[in-house]
């Protein structure tokens, strides 16, 4: 007997033939749709894209609302601290220069009153008596004072004063204060019982009395 072969069957699949790609149609086109989508959505989460809601929209954190509230705020905070800080200083710096010119003031009126203290009482023996000018004889040295008023500035004179000629010899000046106005006036007629004296330097005004001491009373 001879030997039987099976053949074994080998099914294969229909063949079918492959449509071609066409990379301009469909895989662009919707690559195109997706980066147009894209595009627009980020636009659109833009805070200063669109109107209306589109400008209210959020982006990072913060809406462009907030964003202008929070620069009016801090505009106005920063504003009225400046200005309050401002006036605190021109207040500061006005209080102390009135401090300065009290304190300059008083003491240039200080100096002028130790010296007419000693002045003679009788008005025959001043050399000059004027509203901005005194000059009086000084005992000790046989010389004379000046006090008065020139080119805005208080000066004190001390030398050998002519009255007729009305100059000054061996005489040493010195100026004391800046002043804008200085006014004497003199209380006696033939005897000198009081001064009263003004000074002003344009910001403080200051008027005092001076007494003499070595004037005579009389019963």
């Amino acid at each position: 007997m001879g030997k039987t072969h099976t053949l074994l069957k080998t099914h294969y699949l229909p063949y079918k033939k492959a449509h071609p790609v066409h990379l301009t149609a469909f895989p662009i086109r919707r690559l195109l749709l997706r980066l147009l989508r894209l595009v627009a959505r980020k636009i659109k989460q833009l805070p200063f894209a669109g109107e209306g809601q589109n400008i209210m929209r959020k982006h990072a954190g913060v809406t462009l609302f907030e964003c202008l509230i929070y620069i009016a705020l801090f505009s106005f905070i920063a504003t009225a601290s400046v200005s309050i800080v401002a006036r605190l200083w021109q207040s500061g710096m006005k209080a102390a220069s009135i401090e300065r010119s009290r304190l300059t003031l008083y003491s240039a009126f200080d100096a002028l009153a130790r010296e007419l203290k000693s002045a003679p009482p009788p008005t025959k023996e001043w050399k000059l008596i004027s509203s901005e000018c005194l000059i009086w004889p000084i005992v000790e040295n046989k010389k004379d004072r000046c006090w008065g008023v020139k080119k805005g500035t208080l000066f004190r004179t001390e030398g050998v004063y002519n009255a007729q000629r009305e100059v000054w010899s061996k005489k040493q000046s010195s100026s004391i204060a800046p002043l804008t106005e200085l006014c004497f006036e003199i209380s006696g007629t033939d005897q000198i019982t009081h001064i009263t004296v003004l000074l002003s330097d344009g910001i403080t005004t200051i008027q005092e009395k001076i007494a003499l001491h070595n004037r005579k009373l009389h019963a």
